[in-house]
């Protein structure tokens, strides 16, 4: 995923096993201002965090409890009920300004959901399924 995040602009990408939290001291040596947590390992990581900062989880499931912190949850699937985030949100991807990461061979017509689910249950690809709907 290193050529991956680089292309979307990082200017330094770190290594996701245990040598991440050493790397990250070496970089950023008064620590981060937040932290937005899409690997699920937030409850781990937010010591890299200075006091008062941010902390975001992604996943109910998987808190960060950290009490230094202003730690607050977002949810794709509450913003997807209100149409103006999705109006939003594709205005951004239409403009180029989000990329969204689409699985390669992972776009597939709602005529054929049943192999775009079947990839989407497999393991080992990166990025999204993703159904197109007929006008």
């Amino acid at each position: 995923d290193v050529d991956i995040v680089r292309s979307l602009g990082a200017d330094v990408v770190l290594p996701r096993d245990t040598g991440l939290a050493d790397a990250f001291r070496s970089q950023f040596t008064e620590g981060a201002h937040a932290l937005i947590d899409g690997a699920l390992i937030g409850a781990q990581v937010s010591g890299l965090v200075r006091d008062g900062g941010v902390a975001v989880a992604l996943r109910k499931s998987h808190p960060i409890p950290d009490p230094r912190l202003r730690c607050v949850y977002v949810s794709i699937m509450e913003a997807m009920a209100r149409p103006e985030f999705l109006s939003a949100t594709a205005e951004r991807i239409g403009d180029g300004v989000l990329r969204p990461r689409v699985a390669p061979n992972g776009i597939f017509p709602f005529r054929e959901a049943v192999a775009a689910n079947r990839m989407a249950e497999e393991r080992g690809h990166r990025g999204r399924v993703v159904l197109t709907f007929d006008r």
